[in-house]
């Protein structure tokens, strides 16, 4: 967990169905950050069919390849 930090809402990057992705700096270096929507993950309506269980799962595997990634 890195904690709070302040996002310029300013600089969207992307737009998707999960979220928007914001360009920020953490530790002086330049990251982009995705916020999530809440109804993209949590829609009642969607759970029946399970898209949220498909999106979950599309949501986990970008973390996964994320994380493996180093930016320069």
């Amino acid at each position: 967990s890195i904690g709070k930090i302040k996002i310029n809402k300013n600089k969207i990057i992307e737009k998707g169905s999960y979220g928007k992705i914001y360009k920020s700096i953490y530790k002086e270096n330049n990251v982009a950050i995705k916020i999530i929507k809440k109804s993209s993950l949590n829609d009642e309506k969607n759970s029946k069919n399970n898209k949220n269980d498909e999106k979950t799962k599309d949501l986990l595997k970008e973390i996964s390849i994320m994380k493996k990634l180093t930016h320069e």
